[in-house]
């Protein structure tokens, strides 16, 4: 089959020959069988995101082959939750529980900020429901995101919003202000939630409605931070040019707090690790770390960005060492971060484990990847994470490659049954 120009595959074969490398070779590097690789080098198959990974790294392409492979991509829209119950209010004014397609929560009126009718459903007085008390309830919800299947967190999450966008509008100067503010903070933690359960289209809506709350409260930072989440969508996506994209422009706006401009920093060099660029990585690394060393104040229940993670600049170091393809490295940094990681932080423990789990599997040292997923199977099916399961599974295909190994042997069935 004639190979058309300015495809994968072309560049790929062209990379290969170039370096008078045979299929064979390029097999035992990638974990590949010559078949699969020659129909990927002849367009007959559409690469994975890790073969196109394992190949750019084979062939010492620095990216070249990731950047190819990301021109032509284009991300499915995932379903996820079809449908939850939520609380509406019925002709009486009596709440009224209901279940109903996501996509007509979304689109309800109750979770608009623009809307011009009078609401008298919630009591009109604040003084009473103070905004702390709100912030205390989403630091509560959020330690429950961390141990909790996110469609059981969901219409907590979605019903507490509904409720204080409710008292945002019958408030007053400054407490309408905080209100607003604070129901941003839901929107946005619910938007993690839908990206959890894997209703990225969802989960982008919520986003943006989380950017109108924080405006109608006066509060700009929103905006920009909203670029940090997308990116990291585009992150789990595969699409390190979207990440690096949209990162860098947060990075880039001096309006913002350092702490989040650091942790949009942190995204953007998540983002070249991606694409294979480890002197850009490096580079903006650093520039975070500046940014980070910068920050003051106290962490609350509505500061922006996650909160379980010590110190997000080896979190993330260790999470893009793997996409480099230095394992090793990636496995020593994350054993000690996972380490500070709190207790009943279960999601983060989960997500920074797997990912170390995946790089010892890489460097072939299989008794601590064995035990530490062995760890997680229990969690598994309780977090009903999206994101974490997309890693298991891809940690289950790298250890078939040892499935002779006795403790590999015994691992595989456990963790294809949590699985499922």
């Amino acid at each position: 089959m004639a190979r058309s120009s300015g495809t994968f595959g072309t560049e790929m074969y062209r990379r290969r020959t170039a370096r008078k490398m045979s299929l064979a070779s390029l097999a035992r590097m990638t974990f590949y069988s010559k078949g699969h690789l020659s129909k990927v080098e002849n367009g007959r198959k559409a690469p994975s995101p890790e073969l196109v990974r394992a190949v750019d790294l084979a062939l010492a392409a620095n990216g070249a082959l990731l950047a190819l492979a990301a021109a032509d991509h284009v991300v499915p829209e995932t379903g996820g939750i079809d449908s939850w119950w939520v609380m509406g209010g019925g002709p009486d004014g009596n709440p009224v529980l209901a279940s109903v397609a996501c996509r007509e929560v979304l689109d309800a009126p109750t979770l608009s900020v623009i809307d011009p009718r009078p609401r008298r459903l919630l009591p009109p007085r604040t003084d009473e429901l103070p905004a702390r008390l709100w912030t205390g309830w989403l630091a509560d919800v959020r330690r429950l995101g961390q141990c909790a299947d996110p469609r059981n967190v969901l219409p907590t999450v979605l019903g507490q919003l509904q409720s204080v966008i409710g008292f945002a509008r019958s408030a007053r100067g400054a407490d309408r202000a905080e209100l607003y503010i604070t129901a941003s903070r839901y929107a946005e933690y619910a938007g993690w939630m839908l990206q959890e359960a894997g209703a990225n289209a969802q989960a982008q809506r919520l986003t943006q409605q989380a950017i109108e709350l924080a405006a109608a409260g006066g509060d700009r930072t929103m905006a920009r931070h909203a670029l940090t989440r997308q990116a990291l969508m585009a992150l789990y996506d595969g699409d390190h040019v979207t990440t690096v994209r949209l990162a860098s422009r947060a990075a880039a706006d001096t309006t913002m707090p350092p702490r989040l401009r650091g942790l949009a920093a942190l995204r953007q060099a998540q983002g070249y690790a991606l694409g294979g660029r480890s002197d850009k990585f490096e580079r903006t690394m650093e520039h975070a770390k500046r940014l980070l060393a910068r920050q003051a104040g106290e962490r609350c229940a509505t500061a922006l960005g996650g909160s379980a993670i010590a110190d997000p600049a080896a979190a993330t170091r260790g999470w893009a060492l793997y996409d480099l393809g230095r394992h090793q490295e990636c496995a020593v940094i994350l054993e000690r971060e996972i380490r500070r990681i709190p207790g009943d932080a279960r999601r983060a423990y989960a997500r920074y484990a797997t990912r170390c789990a995946l790089a010892h599997a890489e460097a072939r040292d299989l008794e601590p990847a064995c035990d530490l997923t062995r760890t997680l199977l229990p969690w598994i099916g309780d977090l009903g994470s999206t994101t974490i399961r997309q890693d298991l599974r891809q940690l289950a295909r790298r250890l078939r490659r040892w499935s002779g190994h006795e403790l590999v042997h015994d691992l595989l069935p456990d963790l294809k049954l949590a699985l499922i």
